[in-house]
């Protein structure tokens, strides 16, 4: 199977990654299943590590994932930009903010889930 991070920005379009963000993809820790915590300013691509290791961990160990969001509009964003995934990983992304979601969610024959939460719908899925 094609490098999910080269999958990621070729749907993306992005040219290349920042080094630190190479760093962090590459880094034995994080591809075994280890957390870390990344603490950076407003718009150095943070969210973009997230969403890769998201998708491995949906990809290679087939687990479902919540990504939580503190607004509703930027849940419906999330929805609207993971959606480029679905197709070529076999997943479902779900939208669980304001009247959106099914709760408990339905398990899907599809394969994993993302489901993308609202803070307060969070707290309802698992």
């Amino acid at each position: 199977m094609e490098n999910i991070c080269e999958i990621y920005r070729n749907l993306r379009n992005i040219s290349k990654f920042y080094d630190w963000q190479n760093q962090c993809l590459n880094d034995e820790h994080l591809i075994s299943g280890k957390n870390m915590i990344l603490s950076m300013a407003t718009g150095a691509g943070k969210t973009l590590v997230a969403e890769i290791v998201m998708l491995r961990e949906l990809i290679n160990r087939r687990r479902s994932c919540i990504l939580v969001v503190p607004y509703v509009a930027i849940a419906q964003e999330k929805v609207y930009s993971l959606s480029l995934f679905e197709d070529k990983f076999n997943i479902c992304i779900e939208e669980y903010a304001a009247s959106k979601g099914r709760l408990p969610p339905i398990k899907r024959r599809k394969g994993e889930s993302v489901y993308v939460a609202t803070i307060e719908k969070s707290k309802l899925v698992n």
